[in-house]
């Protein structure tokens, strides 16, 4: 439904069976006395780590982000055919003290094996021969995750987020009022490949993109195009994210862009700061691609 309909895979899940999978899950998990811990990681499987409960401990946030990882790493290399195209952050991989380049035979293996699975759920079986069976699936020297290596991830900071306002209305009433004009969207992101991404990634549910490499750039085109939204990150060549939050601040009020950063490694006062400066809203990495869409989708009912 999701690729026939071209819309997230989470608007796809609730129009299939009246909610996300998240919400499925809890509720599932609520009824069938699931243990705490597994609970937890239904719960929070799609958050950052600057947005789990502070009295979470170690071990459940070192559970929670080997999930994540695993989720991203399916979704971008096509294990399973199943979500939507995810961006697996060196981050996160840091976080965990896993180094990607060890993992290239084991996805490989993984997802020959899934293939091979296919049939006992109802799927057509594909040609996997020559498949070898998993063996040591994780490289020499990462075999376990102990808490005393998940001191990144406990340690994160705790910036200041903008939720997701409440939905007065259901996917289904969404998709009954499609828009006639799309947002144009600046991606300010030196990162090519993330750039790049994003590009494609919005181009394909209709939005028009401009991106930029750095900050100079980046006031350029605010000053000589219509810019709907920026998605801006703060660590940028010439002039940073803060620069051109300034810039822009000095401009006639009503005649600035909503404006979303997106960035790693921001310090809570820096979080704030971003906010002070004009910023409508702060949006840490790593982040799911289709968690940015939905709030992209949500705050152009308002500027359209």
């Amino acid at each position: 439904m999701a690729i026939a309909k071209s819309i997230p895979l989470s608007e796809a899940e609730t129009l299939a069976v009246g909610m996300n999978h998240v919400t499925l899950g809890e509720i599932w998990a609520g009824r069938s006395e699931v243990p705490h811990g597994f609970q937890q990681v239904m719960r929070y499987h799609h958050e950052p780590s600057c947005m789990l409960p502070e009295s979470m401990n170690m071990e459940m946030r070192a559970m929670i982000a080997v999930v994540q990882l695993a989720d991203l790493v399916c979704e971008s290399r096509a294990i399973g055919r199943g979500g939507d195209l995810g961006i697996v952050s060196s981050e996160l991989w840091r976080a965990l003290r896993l180094r990607e380049e060890g993992w290239s035979n084991q996805f490989e293996t993984i997802k020959q094996e899934i293939e091979a699975a296919r049939e006992i759920f109802g799927f057509p079986k594909e040609n996997v021969k020559g498949m070898q069976p998993i063996r040591n699936l994780m490289p020499k020297g990462e075999r376990e995750l102990v808490p005393g290596r998940q001191k990144t991830v406990v340690n994160a900071a705790r910036g200041r987020v903008i939720p997701f306002p409440p939905r007065n209305e259901s996917e289904v009433e969404m998709q009954k009022k499609p828009s006639t004009k799309k947002l144009t969207i600046l991606v300010v992101e030196d990162h090519g490949s993330l750039c790049e991404m994003l590009s494609l990634y919005f181009m394909r549910y209709g939005y028009h993109v401009r991106t930029a490499d750095n900050g100079e750039t980046a006031l350029e085109i605010l000053s000589n195009e219509e810019i709907d939204l920026v998605l801006l990150d703060l660590m940028l060549p010439r002039l940073d994210g803060f620069a051109v939050l300034k810039e822009l601040r000095e401009k006639p009020k009503g005649s600035t862009p909503y404006i979303i950063v997106v960035s790693a490694g921001a310090s809570a006062r820096d979080r704030n700061k971003v906010l002070e400066l004009g910023a409508n809203e702060y949006m840490p990495k790593p982040f799911h691609l289709m968690r940015l869409l939905e709030r992209i989708q949500t705050v152009e009912k308002y500027l359209l």
